[in-house]
């Protein structure tokens, strides 16, 4: 046998493919739906008339509240009603106490 035997007949075509997508051409309820069919959280909806906040905040933060459970469990409910009070005022932007 010769090398020329050992040699494949046919290889596989492959294409590189390079592709440039902007988020402002999708619709926003499309990006929702998409974002939660991966397992995300998606509350609120356009602000129109408001002003973006510059970081969002997420009410149901889960470090948050499992330490708040934590406090409440541990016979700290004073202090865990405090905590929950606080993270509420934060997502509503006034304080609560």
């Amino acid at each position: 046998m010769t090398a020329a035997t050992n040699k494949p007949r046919y290889r596989v075509p492959s294409v590189p493919v390079d592709a440039y997508v902007r988020l402002d051409e999708f619709a926003d309820t499309d990006i929702a739906e998409y974002l939660r069919s991966r397992g995300y959280s998606v509350s609120g909806g356009p602000n129109i008339g408001f002003k973006a906040a510059e970081e969002p905040f997420n009410l149901l933060d889960v470090e948050a509240l499992n330490h708040i459970e934590t406090l409440a469990v541990c016979g700290q409910r004073a202090q865990a009603v405090h905590e929950a009070l606080s993270l509420i005022g934060k997502a509503i932007g006034r304080p609560l106490q």
